[in-house]
């Protein structure tokens, strides 16, 4: 959750069940109206990392990760515009 609850909040989420794993309500951790950014999650074994923009927002340590399953993206009331989503697996 980017920029969530009217960009008062930047959460990271496991599902099932929405999860919450880390949230912060710092300035420096939301959305920016008008610009564009560059996602990323990056899994490696029991650390997830949630990149902005080439720079880390979250780490965190998960001691059972997903091995398998969906990515989603929720705009609940939002005016955005997805150009691209690429997954792919480290070697």
């Amino acid at each position: 959750d980017y920029g969530g609850t009217n960009n008062n909040t930047t959460r990271l989420r496991k599902n099932p069940n929405r999860h919450l794993i880390r949230q912060y309500t710092n300035r420096e951790r939301l959305l920016d109206a008008d610009r564009e950014y560059r996602i990323t999650i990056v899994q490696h074994g029991q650390y997830i990392e949630f990149g902005v923009d080439d720079s880390p927002m979250i780490r965190c340590f998960d001691p059972n990760p997903l091995l398998s399953g969906y990515i989603g993206v929720r705009a609940f009331v939002a005016d955005i515009e997805i150009t691209g989503i690429e997954v792919s697996r480290a070697k």
